[in-house]
């Protein structure tokens, strides 16, 4: 089955946006973050072989507040062996926000329902 590329504007005018290119997948993604970037190169750079890594995976559908919303995690790695691994990539005070905080936990439930797991990067994580 061959998906459509997400297609992401620009979310800040002040932030650079860069796109990025994964040589052993072939394949191109746009980066929101200086920090993104850096999580997809140690990513890509720690690969093993027959794994597969993405950033800007297919979205996630899950209910909040009673409504569909679709929810795209900035990395996923698809391994051999073991539980893929969804991943969003927060600065600290990103993470710690209670607004996040609320909405990473439904996430987390989300994707151990569907047997993966979801993972927040921040930057102590990355660099």
């Amino acid at each position: 089955m061959i998906r459509k590329p997400r297609i992401q504007a620009k979310q800040s005018f002040s932030r650079n946006t860069s796109v990025g290119f994964i040589r052993k997948t072939m394949k191109t993604c746009i980066l929101d973050s200086a920090l993104e970037l850096d999580h997809m190169r140690l990513e890509v750079f720690e690969l093993e072989d027959g794994e597969n890594f993405e950033m800007q995976p297919e979205p996630l559908v899950h209910l909040c507040n009673d409504k569909p919303v679709n929810y795209t995690p900035d990395s996923k790695k698809l391994v051999k062996i073991g539980k893929n691994t969804v991943r969003e990539i927060k600065y600290e005070k990103d993470a710690q926000s209670k607004e996040n905080q609320e909405k990473l936990k439904i996430l987390e439930e989300q994707y151990k329902n569907k047997d993966e797991t979801f993972e927040v990067y921040i930057k102590h994580d990355i660099r």
